[in-house]
């Protein structure tokens, strides 16, 4: 998200979309010095608000920076001037303004192309739903407490089946936004209601008025979030996270950079799932390793019986598994089984009792390994027994 944020910032303040293939041609375009102001207003709030670390940081900024900007133009130039220069948003070719829909929306509907998009549409539906989750969880991070998951999920539905109804576009938590109201003090509703009613009033009135938004401004800002946001995964956290970890991280960023959000959202997915297996195939399911001699009944016996039951106890392999079985940490038990049946020497092993008490759950590969283990008790000649299943 801090790459994106960092790259939409560029695009904002040189007024056009650029990848990655041109950043060289743009370090030697004129779009330089629409750049350079705004980076470098990004980056100066981004050490103000880590430094002084007050809720008045950002507003001051952002307030100075517009008084600057337009002190500098009424002085050295004119809007006109700021304008042709492309230091202003816009010219919009028109002022939008929201359209209600109604019986005639549905009946000029090309239906066929719509429907010739449902893989897209349920794509979006997907990665929205991966976004909010991911969002979610990244709003609780930031401010260091729970958020209720089910009551998030409950309010992005609602909110999208009313945005449906009036033709908005499908959304989730913003990350970015939250920051903002963060950013601006002591949480609570009145950020968003004042988000709420500008957006109302652009659908409504239009956005004539943010024309004269400098771009400087806007892409500062954003290159602020970005740059936290980066600086926060890619610095601060690289001292938490385990080097496998922090490897992750650095493939999805560079997953998003040069091929997209939803790659690089894919290729963390099953990396995280890989590591996941590695790590805990590596981890030992087999809380206790016995034999039937020492691990015996507590009934009192004869001490004639209790030397054979000594005796046969050794040809007995217990072992006390835990945590949850999947391939990666039930093999290794499977091996060893079969490498201490296969001894050519020391004592023989007629039978293996594997105690699943302790097992929270098990994998479907899981029972494909011990009917291999079954099939092996016969040629090597032990019988197995499973207790607590």
């Amino acid at each position: 998200t801090g790459w994106l944020l960092i790259k939409g910032a560029v695009n904002v303040m040189a007024g056009r979309s650029i990848g990655l293939s041109e950043v060289s041609d743009l370090l030697n375009s004129d779009d330089l010095r629409l750049l350079i102001p705004g980076a470098a207003l990004g980056v100066a709030l981004v050490i103000a608000q880590r430094t002084i670390r007050r809720p008045w940081v950002l507003p001051v900024f952002v307030l100075g920076a517009l008084v600057l900007f337009w002190f500098s133009t009424f002085v050295f130039g004119s809007v006109d001037e700021a304008r042709a220069g492309g230091w202003l948003l816009g010219p919009f070719a028109e002022s939008p303004r929201w359209v209600p829909i109604g019986p005639s929306t549905f009946a000029d509907a090309d239906w066929g192309a719509i429907f010739g998009q449902v893989g897209d549409l349920l794509t979006i539906i997907v990665l929205a739903t991966v976004g909010l989750l991911f969002n979610a969880n990244s709003i609780e991070i930031m401010n260091g407490e729970d958020l209720d998951l089910d009551g998030e999920l409950s309010a992005a539905g609602l909110s999208n089946v009313f945005t449906g109804l009036v033709g908005g576009p499908p959304g989730y938590h913003h990350v970015t936004l939250t920051m903002l109201g963060r950013a601006l003090g002591d949480p609570n509703r009145m950020v968003a209601y004042v988000g709420a009613v500008a957006c109302f009033l652009v659908a409504f009135v239009g956005g004539g008025l943010i024309e004269y938004v400098p771009r400087l401004l806007l892409g500062g800002l954003i290159v602020s979030f970005g740059v936290a946001l980066l600086y926060e995964w890619l610095v601060a956290f690289r001292r938490r996270l385990p080097p496998a970890e922090y490897a992750v991280v650095l493939a999805i960023v560079l997953v998003v950079a040069f091929a997209g959000f939803l790659q690089g959202v894919g290729v963390g997915i099953a990396l995280s799932a890989g590591l996941f297996a590695w790590t805990y195939s590596k981890t030992d399911t087999v809380k206790h390793r016995l034999t039937g001699s020492e691990f015996t009944s507590k009934v009192n016996r004869s001490p004639q019986h209790q030397s054979e039951l000594y005796e046969m106890g050794e040809h007995i392999d217990i072992l006390e598994l835990q945590g949850f079985l999947f391939f990666g940490s039930v093999h290794k038990v499977i091996e060893s089984i079969q490498l201490r049946a296969m001894q050519p020497e020391g004592r023989e092993v007629r039978f293996v009792v594997i105690d699943f008490r302790r097992i929270r759950g098990i994998d479907s590969s899981v029972v494909l390994s011990f009917m291999k283990l079954a099939r092996l008790a016969g040629p090597l000649d032990f019988t197995v027994v499973m207790t607590g299943v």
